[in-house]
């Protein structure tokens, strides 16, 4: 029998007033008892198998006891009980999606695709924060099961139902019924496209409906798989090619370096490749300067730098462009690893002038022109290549302009000319990216001090802040309007309630995209303490930066920019292991931007990032019981882990801040490197020696926004 449940507080309101925002924001509004508070928490902190147990002891028939069963049952796989929890429940149009959005999850997980398509057949739901994911879901079960009529019809509804992310697609996936319906014409068009402009996609589609293919898609395939780091795949496609190739082939030498670059890089099988590439160059039937820089980049990688410089010297020798590059790019990077700084400075110009600032490699390449003729005592031209940088970019490239700025200003220095520096500093403290050259410039000056703060006011500092920034919103003389309201508002406050964040969140961000694009000062702030309130931080955080810009007081407006949300579990896990709260908040700024459940394409978690492998490390020594890779959402517990670890680098590294950051980023694997320059020329130096973009940035971005929290939250007075 079917059961519908009303569910009042579900219905969007057609106006959200301030009374409704203050009792969200009080908390009058979830009339909890503290076991359903208590079941709450488990379930934001990923507790499932405890909420379970709650749960299931609970004879509730309310909506809410339902919806957190229906999460837990699909975050833990369950998937037989969510279908016999959902199959004969109908609820209100509000929180419909979820109910088909969830059943197709768990009759797919099932293999019950007839099933998982009627239930993924309800997509078109515009507010929907998993719409792209359901729809396209729908569309390849159809595929799969030759429903192509329901499949054409579903693409053309992808083309005019106003979502971008499903109109881009529909193209492709129109392609990909083709392959279906029109074999032949597929293939004719899918061959044009790769001989055009060849993409993995297109690779793929070609092998996976049209094998076997001819030696030259083999060879153009093998090459897009090998630059996708996909070794073996690549190996066995270009093995394909050589079997089909004639041995008459102008190509066949192309093909053969091909496979012996590919044996270069997969460990076990790289000696095999560095002879398979010595017999090509006896052989003679390929360009000698290409297998000579792929040999001093194979040499280069694994330590042999002598083989590597006579190797890579032969990037003068060839007119292919990627090989010179990279030929250059490897040369230049040798010489810098060794301090050899009047060999790399050139090189790294070279690189420069013959890539062109498009290139991937450019901003290091014309950075590191600068510094290493910096380096060797060539001032002159070291002011050169960081005037380049400063006059050929601009918005967007701020933090760069910075980093320019700096480096040219000590070169002016080295050179006497006190005068031009310090205009040059001046011009850091300009700029609006306040960045980390922008503290080392007020270091530099003596104009930046952040002494005497007091941890234990920081709780009622936030507090008063937020009070401040009301009287800012009353003073402004705007009307107090209500916020828009629609289905997004309504569903983040039930998810809330119920303890599901995790889509509540993304309810709130779609919401701000959507219906609460346009709102006005005081709705901007309503919606950021409504959104801390419920627990979405990382909108709170978004709608922190928005709002920083809508007000005058500069002070206030950069508090706003560094907020101290989780301050009371940041604090405890600060004293816990001793490291300052700002430097904690510093880095959960700039790892996660406060979103709870962050998950990044290494599978860090949570608001710290923590990996599976370093939570499985440090939960064994802090003697956690009942540990498992979920619990890294437990926002508590990641926040200890995240103290914990920054305290167990900053001691591995003699409390060297920049040290411990970038281990914490980009591991130990190239710090022995990285640590040689830090003799050389102190942090800077260091910090610019990074070859990983990434850690780079995000070291030197936390100890900009170390800085910041440090300067911002002062003491009250």
């Amino acid at each position: 029998m079917t059961r519908k449940i009303e569910v009042s507080q579900l219905k969007p309101k057609v106006l959200w007033g301030f009374i409704i925002i203050f009792l969200a924001i009080a908390g009058s509004s979830f009339s909890q008892s503290k076991s359903e508070e208590s079941l709450r928490d488990l379930i934001i902190r990923y507790h499932f198998d405890e909420a379970l147990e709650k749960l299931k002891k609970t004879e509730s028939t309310e909506i809410k006891t339902l919806w957190q069963l229906a999460y837990c049952y699909y975050k833990k796989g369950k998937n037989k009980e969510l279908i016999e929890l959902l199959k004969d429940f109908t609820p209100d149009t509000t929180m419909r999606i979820y109910r088909d959005w969830l059943l197709g999850e768990a009759y797919l997980r099932e293999k019950k695709e007839r099933d998982a398509i009627k239930a993924y057949a309800n997509w078109k739901d515009a507010t929907f924060p998993y719409l792209e994911k359901m729809a396209l879901t729908y569309f390849d079960l159809l595929i799969k099961n030759k429903m192509y009529a329901k499949a054409e019809s579903t693409v053309y509804d992808f083309k005019k139902f106003g979502n971008a992310q499903l109109a881009r697609v529909s193209e492709f996936k129109m392609l990909e019924l083709k392959v279906k319906t029109e074999p032949d014409s597929a293939r004719k068009i899918l061959t044009q496209m790769f001989k055009n402009k060849p993409t993995q996609w297109v690779y793929n589609m070609l092998k996976e409906n049209f094998s076997p293919l001819g030696w030259e898609e083999y060879l153009k395939g093998s090459s897009l798989l090998y630059d996708a780091r996909k070794y073996e795949e690549a190996l066995q496609d270009i093995n394909k090619c050589l079997k089909l190739i004639p041995k008459t082939s102008p190509r066949l030498g192309e093909a053969l370096f091909a496979r012996a670059t590919i044996y270069t890089a997969i460990n076990e099988k790289r000696e095999k490749g560095i002879a398979e590439l010595k017999q090509l160059l006896q052989k003679a039937i390929y360009d000698s300067a290409q297998i000579h820089i792929m040999l001093g980049s194979v040499y280069r990688r694994i330590g042999k730098e002598e083989e590597a410089i006579k190797e890579l010297g032969y990037w003068l020798n060839t007119t292919n462009k990627a090989f010179r590059k990279a030929g250059l790019w490897n040369l230049a990077e040798l010489y810098r690893q060794r301090q050899s700084w009047s060999l790399c400075a050139p090189l790294f110009a070279e690189y420069w002038r013959y890539a062109g600032r498009d290139d991937e490699l450019a901003d290091n390449s014309v950075l590191w022109a600068g510094l290493a003729f910096y380096l060797a005592g060539e001032y002159d031209s070291a002011n050169y290549y960081f005037s380049t940088i400063i006059d050929q970019y601009g918005k967007g490239y701020e933090t760069f302009e910075e980093t320019a700025h700096w480096w040219k200003a000590k070169s002016l220095i080295a050179q006497g000319k006190y005068e031009e520096a310090s205009c040059t500093l001046d011009s850091i403290l300009a700029l609006p990216s306040r960045g980390y050259y922008y503290y080392r410039t007020r270091i530099w000056y003596g104009d930046y001090d952040s002494s005497n703060f007091v941890q234990d006011e920081l709780e009622e500092l936030w507090a008063l802040e937020k009070a401040k920034v009301d009287s800012i919103v009353r003073a402004s003389g705007e009307m107090t309007e209500a916020i828009p309201g629609g289905p997004n508002l309504t569903r983040a406050l039930f998810f809330s309630e119920i303890g599901i964040l995790e889509w509540g969140e993304k309810e709130f961000q779609n919401y701000i995209m959507g219906a609460g694009k346009g709102l006005t000062l005081s709705q901007t702030w309503a919606a950021l303490k409504l959104a801390e309130s419920l627990g979405y931080t990382y909108t709170a955080f978004l709608l922190s930066q928005r709002m920083a810009s809508l007000i005058k007081d500069s002070l206030v407006a950069r508090r706003l920019q560094y907020p101290l949300f989780y301050i009371d579990k940041v604090l405890s896990a600060s004293r816990e292991f001793g490291i300052s709260p700002f430097l904690l908040l510093a880095m959960i700024r700039q790892e996660s931007a406060f979103e709870l459940y962050s998950t990044s394409r290494a599978m860090a978690c949570g608001l710290a990032q923590i990996t599976p492998n370093t939570g499985k490390r440090i939960a064994n020594e802090l003697k956690l019981d009942k540990y498992s890779p979920e619990l890294l959402y437990d926002y508590e517990l990641n926040i200890r882990m995240g103290a914990y670890e920054l305290k167990r680098l900053l001691d591995d590294c003699g409390k060297d801040l920049a040290c411990a950051l970038a281990r914490y980023n980009g591991g130990d694997s190239r710090m022995a490197i990285w640590q040689n320059y830090k003799r050389e020329a102190g942090e800077e130096l260091f910090l610019e020696n990074i070859d990983y973009h990434e850690t780079r940035h995000y070291t030197k971005r936390i100890i900009a926004n170390y800085y910041a929290y440090l300067e911002l939250w002062k003491p009250l007075q």
